[in-house]
């Protein structure tokens, strides 16, 4: 008995199957289209009711299906204990906050949602849902590769006679340049609770956002 592929590979081998099938179905209907009226050959099959092209593309269709089946079967896998773990965290990082999420959280959950975007193919779907991260780097982007001045923190400054929290500066005339600052900059001093509910309404959009655009695009890309 032979040892099983590493995950990489047997990836590399789904999209290779996949790929193929893919120009199969391409090919068959190309065929299909070019040909006006089937010839003489073609149309009398031996004891079958299904044209020989037909039938290879429905097990085609199928043989793909199963394909997408087994990779959102394994996302599925992948993002239950996922969303499990997180929602533990959740109930104790919610305000006021008795943990708070590190370094080793943040590339944990990174890495495994592109992991089941990528396998599950439907990574332009996680781009979406990712929307305000996205947003965030390009925003912060001249301030992390020094264009302008960083300082070492960038947070919200608590305004303790208020409980408010203020966007923070960077220098005397410019703001920090990320997504949390601009929402205080937008929305005005905020307490926590209220800022955290703001962003977690923006990130529920961009999901919601991503959903709807899958299912409007179902059949059309993809």
């Amino acid at each position: 008995q032979g040892q099983p592929l590493p995950l990489q590979q047997q990836w590399l081998l789904q999209q290779q199957m996949l790929l193929q099938l893919q120009q199969q179905v391409q090919q068959l209907q190309q065929e299909r289209n070019a040909s006006s009226s089937p010839s003489p050959s073609s149309s009398s099959w031996s004891g079958s009711s299904v044209p020989p092209r037909e039938a290879a593309l429905l097990a085609a269709r199928e043989a793909a299906g199963l394909q997408m089946h087994e990779a959102h079967l394994f996302s599925l896998c992948l993002t239950a204990p996922f969303l499990a773990v997180t929602l533990g965290l959740l109930a104790h990082n919610w305000f006021p906050s008795k943990v708070f999420v590190g370094d080793t959280f943040t590339y944990f959950a990174g890495m495994t949602l592109g992991v089941a975007g990528i396998l599950g193919h439907f990574s332009e779907t996680l781009v979406l849902f990712f929307l305000p991260q996205i947003a965030n780097f390009l925003y912060s982007s001249p301030q992390l590769f020094k264009f302008v001045h960083c300082p070492r923190h960038r947070l919200p400054l608590l305004d303790t006679a208020t409980g408010l929290l203020h966007p923070s500066m960077a220098t005397e005339t410019r703001y920090n340049m990320n997504l949390v600052t601009l929402a205080l900059r937008v929305l005005g001093p905020q307490t926590e609770r209220r800022l955290c509910m703001a962003l977690l309404t923006l990130q529920a959009l961009c999901c919601a956002a991503g959903f709807a655009i899958r299912f409007i695009l179902t059949g059309v890309w993809k």
